[in-house]
């Protein structure tokens, strides 16, 4: 990145997301799937949000899509913890975008920072 002067990185979740579906599983469902595991240590402060905020009971399809677009969330920060990417994002040399695609109808929801939430972009 800090070679090719990237100005846009966009961090792209979608509908459906098996990643995101696996935060709700039991350490035993995910046993052998060692290296998935890993990967989603960087989603689980997602997990505990979205159960905070919308208990086990709600609606199923609600949750996935709390989840999917929470998780988008979680990974802009992420890349924040960077400091060439944190002092470029600052200086308004670099933009970070969050999207969230819906396979089924090719909508794309953009993250707006400044409002908090979603807003369909396409």
């Amino acid at each position: 990145m800090q070679e090719l002067g990237v100005e846009n990185i966009v961090v792209c979740g979608h509908s459906n997301c098996g990643g995101c579906a696996a935060l709700y599983k039991t350490e035993q469902e995910m046993e052998h799937l060692p290296h998935t595991r890993k990967w989603l240590e960087l989603s689980a402060p997602v997990r505990e949000k979205v159960l905070m905020l919308l208990p086990h009971d709600h609606d199923p399809a609600a949750r996935e899509w709390f989840t999917e677009q929470l998780n988008v969330v979680e990974q802009l920060q992420h890349l924040l913890t960077y400091p060439y990417i944190q002092e470029r994002y600052s200086k308004g040399a670099l933009r970070l975008l969050g999207w969230h695609y819906i396979i089924e109808t090719g909508e794309i929801f953009g993250y707006n920072a400044g409002q908090g939430y979603f807003e369909l972009i396409n």
